[in-house]
């Protein structure tokens, strides 16, 4: 079954997803962004942390609804409530969120008013180059692994780049955040193959591949779980290669040895991953066994 992307500009989960990795400490790609968002960012920060939820799976949902929501209350409550709280506290504290969330989105609006066109100029060429090999990348991608795992219909919310390249896969919206460059940040590995691991995560929430996986950890799990098996397509339809140096790339690329929750170093996950994937291409068991069994090996990774 083929998969849809509804494509969109981000303007406001532009300004979310920049002041969200700023906080992390990640440094962003333009002085001008970064100037633009701490200060927003930090007071908007220190309002979510005084709801006693997960302030990352906040400004996650903020990012994602942003992109839908028509008022920043209800983007505000919607995150709020996702993260954990109930009816009568998301509110209240939605009309604390609000107004630096405003602000925030004024400040990163003022510094780059273009955003709107230059997103959809960036998202061109991505868009021509997914409409021409994505639907093949994803068929070799199927038969590697099951097609089943892949969802009919897809959002793509493209983002200014803050990062130089990054991307997320949000499971449960069916929806993949991208930053939307001009040209690929690696020769080796095309941003449409990240795109096509992106999209092939999204159906791994559902519980029966990861019921007994901790929702915590699923995202990285499933992001590791997917990666030799897109590269294994893209070198079937001559993209990128699937070797060690290439998987390695993308670990480092895509962002997964930095989220390994255990701080393993690369070259141990490398091993790892490549281990586990040669056990299933061997064995084919199902999707929610061979998550279990990857889990399992990363958490052997934990130090003692």
């Amino acid at each position: 079954m083929p998969c849809e992307l509804v494509w969109r500009g981000g303007v406001a989960a532009s300004a979310l997803h920049a002041a969200n990795w700023l906080l992390q400490g990640r440094a962003l790609v333009s002085a001008r962004l970064e100037e633009a968002v701490r200060e927003p960012a930090e007071r908007l920060e220190r309002e979510i942390e005084h709801c006693n939820v997960d302030p990352r799976e906040v400004w996650l949902h903020l990012v994602r609804l942003s992109a839908t929501a028509e008022s920043r209350f209800q983007r505000a409550e919607g995150a709020l409530r996702k993260a954990g709280l109930g009816p009568e506290q998301s509110q209240a504290a939605a009309e604390q969120l609000a107004r630096p969330l405003a602000d925030l989105e004024t400040a990163h609006q003022q510094a780059f008013p273009d955003l709107e066109q230059e997103l959809r100029l960036r998202g061109g060429p991505l868009q021509q180059h997914w409409e021409a090999r994505g639907p093949g990348l994803l068929r070799a991608l199927g038969r590697r692994t099951s097609e089943e795992l892949l969802v009919p219909r897809a959002e793509v919310i493209l983002l200014q780049p803050a990062l130089g390249g990054s991307g997320q896969a949000l499971l449960p919206y069916n929806t993949v955040l991208l930053e939307a460059l001009l040209a690929n940040p690696h020769a080796e590995l095309p941003e449409v193959v990240r795109l096509a691991w992106l999209v092939a995560q999204l159906h791994l929430d559902l519980p029966v591949y990861s019921e007994r996986v901790s929702p915590r950890r699923l995202p990285w799990v499933a992001g590791l779980a997917l990666l030799p098996a897109v590269l294994e397509a893209a070198a079937y339809v001559e993209l990128a290669r699937a070797d060690d140096q290439t998987l390695l790339l993308a670990l480092s690329a895509w962002g997964l040895d930095a989220a390994a929750p255990d701080g393993s170093e690369p070259p141990a996950t490398l091993e790892l991953v490549r281990s586990w994937w040669t056990t299933y291409s061997e064995t084919r068991p199902e999707w929610s066994l061979a998550l279990l069994a990857l889990d399992r090996m990363l958490d052997e990774l934990r130090p003692s």
